[in-house]
């Protein structure tokens, strides 16, 4: 992200003195970027998994949105990773709130009997496995280079992720 502030401020169509009505500086925006849509995707994610039956569907139903969100939201891919460069702090306070969500809702699976293999630590792996497969599986099937909107994403690859899922985790 080597945008300068007037570069920003023209794409958005704002004045810069708009721009430091809300950020102190450029450094600020990004330390902020992510959190907040990091924070939008967990909403999505949330509003899309409530009500599931059981651990797997809150997972095939998660899968689903996450790259729904991407396809509404195609900018948040870059975002994250560019933010491991350019706003470290940020970029580990979305995964520690993502992952914090994540091992929340796998911890009722475990109390509920529904994951019966993994405990503890290995919550905390299973989940960085399972956020990894989401991006590698976004980045080769998903992402469409150089054009505006990621791909849709075909059943076939829910199809196999879940089986993935299923034959993995009990």
């Amino acid at each position: 992200m080597t945008a300068s502030i007037s570069k920003i401020t023209s794409r958005a169509g704002i004045a810069q003195g708009t721009f430091y009505s809300y950020f102190d500086s450029r450094q600020d925006l990004f330390d902020q970027l992510l959190p907040h849509m990091g924070e939008e995707l967990i909403e999505y994610l949330h509003d899309r998994v409530t009500h599931s039956r059981d651990f797997f569907e809150v997972e095939e139903r998660g899968f689903r949105a996450f790259f729904e969100f991407l396809q509404t939201h195609p900018s948040f891919f870059r975002v994250l990773n560019e933010a491991e460069v350019v706003a470290p702090i940020a970029y580990k306070r979305h995964f520690n709130e993502l992952v914090k969500h994540y091992l929340k809702s796998m911890g009722r699976s475990v109390k509920l009997g529904q994951i019966k293999n993994f405990k503890g630590r290995e919550l905390e792996a299973l989940v960085y496995m399972l956020m990894a497969a989401r991006s590698y599986l976004y980045l080769r099937y998903i992402k469409n280079v150089g054009k505006q909107k990621p791909k849709k994403m075909p059943q076939w690859l829910v199809e196999a992720y879940m089986k993935f899922v299923r034959d993995g985790i009990d």
